[in-house]
């Protein structure tokens, strides 16, 4: 029997589950395996610098 390593449900035999290489631990949702690495890992979310941008910018100098 095995458990998602995030939100603790049964994962049934023969259904399709994503497993971290490292840790070797199962995930049942890819929404499971991206809130377990969001909250063990330092991994944030940034913009990246230069004129594509679509949002506006104050510029208060």
């Amino acid at each position: 029997m095995m458990f998602c390593a995030n939100c603790y449900k049964e994962i049934p035999a023969g259904k399709s589950y994503y497993k971290h290489q490292d840790t070797n631990q199962s995930y049942c949702s890819l929404d499971c395996l991206n809130d377990h690495m969001i909250y063990s890992h330092t991994i944030t979310l940034e913009m990246s610098e230069g004129a594509e941008s679509t949002e506006e910018q104050d510029n208060d100098e």
